[in-house]
């Protein structure tokens, strides 16, 4: 709804983060975010906020920034409660503007499905296992739908591998 394409990642070479944006999804502007060690992983847009959010990994947890017009970003800022294992990969967000960021802990080489929720995109919950679970797992996507008005979360153990989900209201 903003009529913008937005993607945001960051260059493996040397961690700098990066945004694209286009209005067609055929020609993209790309430019450096800003002259920081964040790690985009995931961007979304909410039409209730007007927003773009974008989280991923910084040195010492899970990171996130802000932007109205898909160009200019706030500072990534730390998310209270996160550590540096921590990894959210897919972010969803519901009519209401209430945002959920899926992703794993790595525990010794073995991941935990990790959740966080915002009602804005800029005050984030500290990220929490699913059901307090040890389990391994990893979440891989979430999307809101409409129909049920839930989130659902999708993932796999590392023992099959299984797949996983979950549903949140």
């Amino acid at each position: 709804s903003s009529g913008k394409f937005v993607v945001t990642g960051y260059n493996g070479f040397d961690s700098t983060p990066w945004y694209s944006v286009s209005t067609n999804g055929s020609s993209w502007t790309t430019q450096q975010m800003f002259n920081s060690s964040f790690q985009p992983k995931a961007v979304i847009w909410s039409s209730f906020h007007n927003l773009f959010v974008t989280v991923g990994n910084m040195t010492s947890g899970i990171g996130y920034s802000t932007s109205a017009n898909g160009s200019t970003w706030t500072t990534p800022a730390l998310i209270s409660g996160s550590t540096s294992p921590m990894l959210i990969v897919a972010l969803a967000v519901n009519p209401a503007g209430e945002f959920v960021g899926v992703g794993q802990v790595a525990v010794g080489g073995i991941g935990q499905a990790l959740y966080m929720t915002s009602a804005n995109g800029s005050n984030w919950g500290a990220p929490l296992l699913f059901n307090s679970s040890t389990n391994p797992g990893y979440m891989r996507s979430v999307v809101y739908s409409t129909v049920t008005n839930s989130f659902v979360a999708v993932g796999f153990d590392n023992t099959g591998p299984n797949w996983l989900y979950s549903v949140s209201t």
